[in-house]
């Protein structure tokens, strides 16, 4: 198991949601979906990393902004969370009719 700990990059802004920052997203929320708190089942390579590219609209995962970055949310650890596909995508239905 791995424990997550604060870094001190996790209030540094990536440039953008690279496959490191993802990986590290997965493990710190343990693959669990952090809006309906449901396991994600991941496939995962021989290395033991989960696997990142699905295809367009396959992806069984999404990782989302807590703080929107229209809303000037940034690309931080401590504002990126780990959502299934059902929830992130009904969170933005919900985001765009506002």
């Amino acid at each position: 198991m791995i424990n997550y700990l604060l870094w001190e990059d996790d209030l540094f802004e990536h440039k953008t949601v690279n496959s490191g920052l993802k990986y590290r997203i997965i493990f710190r929320d343990k693959s669990i979906c952090q809006l309906c708190l449901k396991k994600i089942s991941l496939v995962y390579h021989k290395n033991g990393l989960p696997y990142l590219c699905y295809g367009y609209g396959k992806s069984p995962f999404h990782i989302d902004h807590i703080k929107q970055k229209i809303e000037g949310g940034k690309n931080t650890l401590n504002n990126l969370r780990l959502t299934c596909a059902r929830c992130n995508m009904k969170r933005r239905k919900i985001y765009a009719k506002s």
